[in-house]
């Protein structure tokens, strides 16, 4: 990657499970893994997740746009 992202692990159930802010391209190789059972991972620029107040158990609600 070429720029810092945060990482949000999504459970199943649609709630997040566990949360990695500001991993920097430096990391490479280093792997990230969620410390919970995770269905889904988002990644999104970092700082998104304090900038919108995201933590663990909150909901995540999203619309694959499937025609």
């Amino acid at each position: 990657m070429k720029f810092p992202i945060d990482i949000i692990w999504i459970g199943e159930d649609k709630k997040i499970v566990d949360i990695k802010t500001n991993i920097s391209p430096q990391t490479f190789p280093e792997i990230f893994t969620s410390r919970q059972p995770a269905r889904y991972v988002l990644e999104v620029n970092s700082g998104w997740v304090d900038e919108n107040k995201i933590e663990i158990e909150d909901k995540i609600w999203y619309n694959l746009g499937l025609w």
